[in-house]
């Protein structure tokens, strides 16, 4: 989607032992990967109730970024309610730094992500963590 000559690449979420972006140059998206955190305590393959919309991604978008053109984005850690909403969410990569990536990242997913009460395997998600990441190109 092209919106004022930025373009918002919808959130696509990770899970378990999953992989991150590593550091683009100022000019580029983050592109490779690099591992992250896993484990018994992270939902492998998590079933969402509510993603963010199109315009949830512009409004939470980094203003400063935006109007310089520099695309990027972040991998948020948050850990899930019995009722799916997000808590506890950290930044655990962000690409580029200095570009308020970070704090945008972890505005959209707290406000705008949901998980469904139980897991695939019909596993609670209360507790657990749940890694999202975010690219605005």
């Amino acid at each position: 989607m092209r919106a004022h000559g930025l373009s918002l690449l919808a959130a696509f979420t990770l899970g378990g032992p999953t992989f991150a972006q590593s550091p683009p140059t100022s000019e580029s998206p983050p592109t490779s990967l690099q591992r992250l955190p896993g484990g018994p305590d992270y939902i492998d393959a998590p079933a969402w109730a509510h993603k963010p919309s199109a315009q949830d991604l512009w409004n939470y978008r980094p203003e400063r970024a935006y109007r310089a053109g520099v695309p990027g984005g972040a991998v948020v850690d948050c850990v899930a309610k019995a009722d799916g909403q997000l808590t506890g969410c950290k930044t655990l990569e962000v690409r580029p730094a200095g570009w308020d990536y970070e704090f945008a990242g972890q505005k959209l997913v707290e406000r705008t992500y949901r998980l469904e009460s139980t897991t695939s395997d019909g596993e609670p998600v209360a507790g657990k963590h749940v890694l999202v990441t975010v690219i605005w190109k």
